[in-house]
């Protein structure tokens, strides 16, 4: 037994009714004959919406196609089977999320399960046809034992990329650990000030900058975060500099790091 995925996009279709019709169909553009495929199987229609602000997936019902209908303009797979009511939400299932990266984001519209897992969790929905509290509806991966045991070990030789920490040690003394791009200062509950280095030609791979004060910012964690991944940046102008920078520098961190952003 094959089972595929229609999705319903309620934000294009409207919402999903079948009005107590024992006719399902589902209406695609894929080929007639990838459509016969489906024909005796198992049709899984799930809808998708946002609500409040988030998206919002259900299990609205499941058929098996007994022909596909050829029209002018439209092309469907029709059967008989049933409808969930309620619909069923499926959003926060594991399974579910694996559904979701199968089918690539339902981006197909109507297609082929292949994830044998999925498939026990939606058959078990449908034995209670939908009458089953969410605690219930979640069969396990075979690989999530219940039991706690202890992580495998493996020696492994790592290549590592040693800084000079004395350099990096100076450059945030010279600031007083005040972050050159916020300006704000760490202060720990032992009274110490808190702050990092960086590079802005990045010493690791695939980069291999130098370590050096040319190439670094002593700069507060969050603000360093946020340069990491790509947020934001403060303008040159605004940087505190008391030390000289290398052009060439400066020069990679806004075209390779921020991808040519000013």
């Amino acid at each position: 037994m094959k089972h595929f995925i229609a999705y319903h996009k309620i934000d294009v279709y409207g919402p999903y009714n079948n009005h107590g019709h024992i006719t399902f169909r589902h209406f695609s553009s894929k080929s007639p004959k990838y459509l016969r495929r489906a024909l005796g199987q198992t049709v899984w229609v799930l809808s998708g919406e946002i609500l409040n602000g988030r998206k919002v997936y259900k299990l609205c019902s499941k058929y098996t196609p007994k022909r596909i209908v050829e029209k002018e303009d439209a092309r469907s797979v029709e059967g008989s089977g049933i409808e969930f009511n309620p619909h069923f939400e499926v959003t926060r299932f594991s399974w579910f999320q694996e559904l979701f990266k199968e089918q690539q984001n339902f981006s197909w519209g109507f297609n082929e399960i292949k994830n044998q897992r999925v498939i026990k969790n939606l058959e078990k929905i449908a034995e209670s046809r939908g009458e089953i509290n969410f605690n219930e509806a979640e069969i396990p991966a075979e690989d999530a034992p219940n039991e706690l045991k202890l992580p495998r070990k493996r020696l492994m030789a790592i290549q590592r990329v040693i800084r000079d920490s004395s350099i990096g040690k100076a450059l945030k003394q010279r600031y007083q650990y005040q972050c050159q791009v916020c300006g704000q200062t760490i202060e720990l509950p032992d009274g110490k000030r808190y702050a990092e280095v960086h590079h802005l030609h990045p010493v690791g791979k695939p980069h291999n900058g130098e370590d050096g004060f040319p190439n670094s910012i002593a700069i507060e964690p969050r603000t360093h975060q946020v340069i990491f991944w790509n947020q934001s940046h403060g303008e040159k102008s605004k940087l505190v500099l008391n030390h000289d920078l290398n052009p060439a520098c400066v020069k990679y961190h806004y075209r390779k790091i921020f991808k040519g952003t000013k």
